[in-house]
């Protein structure tokens, strides 16, 4: 299993510190359960993990409020903070390393359903971004932790469906997007239905198994539910979007 992505762009300098940065991004397709499958994963590979709103206002709060899982942020942007050293505590001054977390969210197109062959809602796709100095170890260390964490909560093998072909077209394989085990599991409830950009489940996929997934799986129904994700009920964690927005998320014509 690919535990890291092999291609890292060249750096830039910071003008400042006079340090090369890199900077990395990954996209990824998850719904609320797999928001909160990850924020579990984090707070249990950590000591202690901080996810924060981001605001855009002119003049945001002094301090930007906390949420208990990253379903939590009511901002489409959430940032969530990490100690960089573990063997030294965050509240004994240590360093944390941020990453910028883009929730992905439930779309409907209102006017022009009609003309989509899926049935809608459609869920848009998120991003993780961070960067760190070239030259610090103990940052890039943090940077794939986080990652191998991601990897262990998503997949990225699956089928791209091709509307009007016959049984819709589809083609299996692996792409450079994330897809979240309980947002493929809603598709597989909702046969005419799609995620990300045309994407279904392989037809050879399954939840993980494994006690590390599964013991995940049964912490986050025991605190929220089984249905708290789904984007048909409207619940307040589910981030369904409104409806009419401004541009498509996804373009399948």
């Amino acid at each position: 299993m690919r535990t890291w992505p092999p291609k890292i762009e060249r750096p830039i300098t910071d003008p400042d510190e006079g340090r090369p940065v890199r900077k990395r991004g990954w996209a990824f397709v998850m719904d609320a359960f797999d928001d909160v499958v990850f924020t579990y994963a984090l707070k249990d590979a950590f000591s202690n993990v901080d996810i924060v709103e981001d605001y855009w206002e002119r003049n945001p709060p002094p301090k930007r409020p906390e949420c208990e899982t990253l379903a939590h942020s009511t901002k489409a942007i959430a940032w969530i903070h990490v100690p960089k050293d573990e063997s030294v505590a965050k509240e004994n001054g240590g360093p944390i390393h941020s990453f910028h977390y883009f929730r992905p969210g439930w779309h409907w197109q209102g006017k022009v359903e009609s003309r989509w062959p899926f049935d809608p809602p459609f869920l848009s796709e998120g991003s993780l971004m961070t960067s760190w100095y070239a030259d610090d170890p103990a940052a890039l260390a943090t940077v794939r932790k986080v990652w191998n964490l991601l990897v262990r909560v998503t997949v990225n093998r699956v089928r791209l469906i091709y509307p009007g072909a016959s049984e819709h077209g589809v083609h299996t394989g692996r792409y450079g997007i994330r897809y979240g085990h309980h947002a493929l599991e809603w598709c597989t409830r909702n046969p005419n239905c799609v995620i990300g950009n045309r994407k279904r489940p392989a037809d050879d996929w399954s939840v993980p198994k494994s006690k590390w997934y599964q013991d995940l799986r049964r912490r986050v129904i025991a605190e929220y539910g089984e249905s708290f994700a789904d984007p048909n009920l409207g619940g307040p964690l589910a981030n369904v979007m409104p409806r009419n927005p401004p541009f498509a998320p996804v373009h399948l014509w």
